[in-house]
């Protein structure tokens, strides 16, 4: 390629507070007892991904700060070594050894750039303009920033040194050359950032890059493109953009406030907000503006040309239910919803502690994609929970357990976080049903917990049960049926010392059914549950838990397939404290479409739903959702082998909302209905056999307006069923 000709541009960020510390972010050039902590995690990438620089090889873990350059990407690890992926034409991604010993990075158009703790630098690359020369005295740095065939350095004192193509005076910073906290290299220019919040900016001015807007003050980072595009961010947490506004980079997205890290790419911009969450805008031709699932607790971000990094803690799902002996069997499903292949590793809590089989480590999940793990190939026990991290991106899960010959079945989603106290409205030890509390301990420690039941006649507490101890990595299982008898028991787990997950299983007829949920961590005001159908022989029930010290009221609705539904009777439905309430839907409504709507305006509660088919000889349970959602990721679903999967939509605003639906299968995404508009107060159910034949089918909803979500699946004849609450980000 010409040098007087760039198509594939870069960026730089500089992150250093004027006279102050490095801000978290990326591109980390100032040394490491100068920084700012930023807690160590995964790399995930998005948009242009012709080389790989999107995919952070496995194991994916430990960065604590990443750079992008043309094709290529690199980041630094909490032991001081680089780890590069992506285009390596120009050796940019042979690190020079000794791997170690590093605190900042920077990656150029073609080259990258390491710093030493001792303030050498370490060049490597293409070195077309002498940008891999570093001057003598190769000393005292604390940053660095790679341009496209020039360099730049800080020294201690505040100088700075440039080196390589020097055709527009890049590499010549400003009189005085003293007082400099931060650096950024771009195109054929370079920005530069003093200590009293000014930028100095020198080079090209070919669209504005070197015009720094007024006022120039206040400044707390900065980020030059390897084109045109400048960025800065002010002290009071809003950014500053100019240069190249082709592609609408000028164009912060509101509110321009409450930024923490900046990072200029070819033609877009890449900011990251108080919350973790991070904004995208300008040039969208490869993606780059679309942060994949899940926009949250990031820590730092780099833009490349025309792909993102950011930095964000691992993602864990857990689940407590599980068991492989005694003929059951128990499934784990995966889905990647994501632009870029995801890497997990599994690992099971059960009775005996916990097991880390090595061929379920850095299991590579392809992009839209949804697998299937049978637990059963791993462990043979009647205690199994799931523990699932992804690096490089997020997956949902859900767990599948079936039973006596694929007679009964019962599935869940899973939860991203442990918790001190769970709360399970359904239950029931009477009429020859059982009930089980699953409780899993991931921890690195014993933890105790107190287990309590609501029932019809008030609060259950056996004093053999306050204390109970659950070892380090275990799964225990707790029988209701052993410390009461009702048809209405709700649960309660407390753990003062540590945090549980914790699901319920019931089982009824002699095991002829079953069902399963996860727990809520907290009770609400509001509930959402999707699924319901009380025509042809069906029932639903709607179990609702006061946990409380105090009779709560509660008001139920019903959202159907010819609107909402609202019996006086069931308005301001009074719930003893400390009690459990079943409300029998087919008493109020009659539909094969039935969703609910329980809200408490005076305190708040814990709702669940039942629903029982063919004489009872089928039945699922699901959570419901505290907020609807414009978002729902749905793991498990198969409709071959005689199965079918259907996904059930709620709207209970008050406007109209057109879904998206999509499915994820092993052969990647199938489209799914397209733009169907659903009423207020209604609720719609969506065939996935209609759209896609497959053993592995995950879905994702996609909505205008907050919706809710669910999916029921039944086997064959529907001789079993199970349902689960979606996943919402």
């Amino acid at each position: 390629m010409s040098k007087n000709r760039v198509l594939i541009p870069f960026v730089i960020v500089m992150l250093i507070a004027a006279g102050a510390a490095q801000l978290p972010g990326v591109r980390a050039t100032a040394r490491a007892d100068d920084a700012a902590a930023v807690v160590a995690g995964t790399v995930k990438g998005w948009g242009w991904n012709d080389a790989g620089q999107c995919n952070a090889p496995y194991p994916n873990s430990d960065f604590i700060a990443v750079s992008g350059g043309g094709s290529f990407s690199l980041g630094l690890t909490e032991d001081g070594s680089i780890v590069a992926w992506g285009d390596n034409t120009y050796g940019q991604l042979d690190v020079p050894e000794p791997n170690s010993g590093f605190v900042a990075i920077s990656a150029g158009y073609r080259h990258g750039l390491g710093l030493k703790q001792d303030g050498t630098i370490v060049a490597w690359g293409d070195n077309t303009g002498g940008q891999c020369n570093v001057p003598a005295p190769n000393s005292g740095f604390k940053a660095v920033s790679a341009g496209v065939w020039f360099s730049l350095g800080l020294k201690a004192d505040g100088s700075i040194v440039g080196w390589g193509e020097n055709d527009e005076g890049q590499c010549n910073p400003p009189a005085p050359n003293s007082g400099y906290t931060a650096i950024s290299a771009g195109f054929r220019y370079s920005l530069a950032l003093r200590s009293d919040g000014t930028v100095e900016a020198w080079g090209t001015n070919y669209r504005g890059e070197t015009s720094v807007p007024a006022p120039n003050s206040d400044f707390v980072a900065i980020s030059a493109s390897h084109m045109y595009t400048c960025m800065g961010l002010k002290e009071d947490g809003s950014v500053v953009v100019w240069g190249d506004n082709q592609h609408g980079q000028h164009n912060v997205p509101a509110p321009n406030s409450g930024f923490t890290a900046v990072s200029a790419g070819n033609a877009h911009c890449l900011a990251l907000r108080s919350d973790g969450t991070v904004e995208a805008w300008g040039d969208n031709s490869y993606g780059q503006n679309d942060v994949p699932f899940l926009n949250r607790d990031h820590t730092a971000i780099a833009a490349g040309d025309n792909h993102n990094l950011a930095i964000k803690p691992p993602l864990t799902w857990y689940m407590a239910e599980g068991s492989t002996a005694g003929g059951m069997e128990t499934f784990v499903l995966v889905m990647n919803p994501g632009p870029q292949p995801v890497y997990i590793d599994m690992a099971f809590d059960t009775a005996d502690g916990r097991l880390t089989p090595p061929e379920l480590q850095g299991v590579k999940i392809p992009a839209e994609f949804r697998t299937t793990f049978n637990l059963g190939r791993y462990t043979n026990t009647y205690d199994i929970s799931t523990r699932v991290t992804s690096y490089g991106g997020e997956v949902v899960c859900e767990r599948s357990m079936y039973g006596n010959g694929r007679t009964w079945a019962h599935e869940s989603i899973a939860t991203t976080a442990p918790s001190q106290e769970w709360f399970l409205a359904e239950g029931a030890t009477d009429g020859g049903m059982e009930t089980w509390i699953l409780i899993q301990n991931p921890n690195d420690f014993e933890v105790s917990v107190a287990v309590e039941f609501d029932t019809d006649n008030g609060r259950v507490s056996p004093p053999e049960l306050q204390g109970l101890s659950v070892p380090a990595h275990t799964r225990r299982s707790i029988r209701a049926n052993d410390w009461v008898k009702s048809y209405n028991v709700a649960t309660h787990v407390f753990c003062p010392t540590g945090e549980v997950v914790c699901e319920r299983s019931m089982y009824g007829d002699a095991r002829t059914w079953a069902t399963n949920s996860i727990g809520a961590a907290a009770p609400s005001q509001e509930w959402f549950l999707a699924e319901g159908a009380t025509d042809g022989g069906m029932e639903t029930w709607i179990l609702v838990q006061n946990p409380n010290d105090f009779e709560v009221p509660v008001t139920v609705e019903f959202d159907t397939d010819t609107g909402k539904i609202s019996s006086p009777e069931l308005q301001g439905l009074s719930v003893p404290a400390h009690t459990r309430r079943s409300i029998r839907a087919n008493d109020w409504v009659s539909s094969f479409n039935v969703a609910t709507h329980v809200f408490c305006p005076t305190g708040e509660v814990v709702c669940e739903r039942s629903m029982y088919g063919d004489g009872r000889t089928w039945a699922t349970n699901s959570i419901g959702a505290a907020a609807p959602s414009q978002e729902w990721f749905l793991a498990e679903g198969a409709t071959d082998g005689g199965m079918e999967t259907w996904i059930l939509v709620q709207n209970p605003g008050t406007g109209y909302a057109e879904l998206n639906i999509t499915f994820m299968t092993p052969t990647g995404a199938v489209p799914g209905p397209r733009g169907f508009v659903l009423a207020p107060g209604y609720r719609a159910s969506f065939p996935v056999g209609s759209y896609v034949t497959d053993f592995d089918a995950a879905t994702l909803v996609e909505a205008d307006r907050p919706v809710v979500c669910e999916r029921a699946m039944y086997g064959p004849g529907h001789v079993w069923a199970h349902d689960s609450l979606g996943f919402a980000p």
